[in-house]
């Protein structure tokens, strides 16, 4: 997942605890930021990021490769982009996931919950890269490589800090080996 800002975290008695693994791409202005936010919440920069890495890992190398020039951008498509990034930074506390996870509840923004952010965000990549004839196949990879499997066991769809669930009630998910 992309964030302007790590999900909540908490420990397992839901005091607020700082994400692990998380880490950042270093963007010298808040515009430039938003923009990349959106291109790296796209369809594309999934697909991307699918293709080239190892399928778990989102590291800085990897999402700092999407191939998008920013600087090639007509300047009405950053403006775009840069107000969908305001956009999905409004919308990522309406679509958090939360798994106990590392001895922790960890949070997660759920992108594909953000469809219609993110497919206009996909639309300006397509229009301003030249393959809006090919957005179908970016669509079919896409719902190819994302999460086939769906949820891990004991994700839930909502805050359980805020929702008072006894932290016992819910299974923990083992670290895979």
């Amino acid at each position: 997942s992309v964030f302007d800002a790590d999900p909540p975290c908490y420990e397992l008695d839901y005091t607020p605890t700082p994400q692990t693994g998380s880490s950042w791409l270093k963007i010298t202005n808040a515009k430039d930021a938003k923009m990349a936010l959106s291109i790296l919440a796209s369809k594309l920069a999934f697909v991307w990021w699918w293709a080239t890495s190892d399928d778990f890992h989102a590291t800085n190398e990897g999402l700092g490769s999407t191939p998008v020039d920013i600087s090639a951008l007509s300047c009405e498509a950053k403006a775009r982009l840069q107000a969908l990034g305001d956009r999905l930074i409004a919308d990522f506390p309406n679509h958090v996931q939360f798994t106990k996870y590392a001895g922790k509840w960890m949070g997660n923004y759920v992108h594909s919950e953000m469809r219609d952010i993110t497919d206009e965000i996909d639309t300006i990549l397509a229009e301003e890269l030249g393959y809006t004839d090919l957005l179908p196949v970016l669509e079919h990879a896409y719902y190819c490589a994302y999460k086939p499997t769906g949820d891990r066991p004991g994700t839930l769809r909502y805050d359980p800090a805020k929702a008072g669930v006894n932290p016992d009630a819910i299974p923990t998910v083992q670290d895979p080996i």
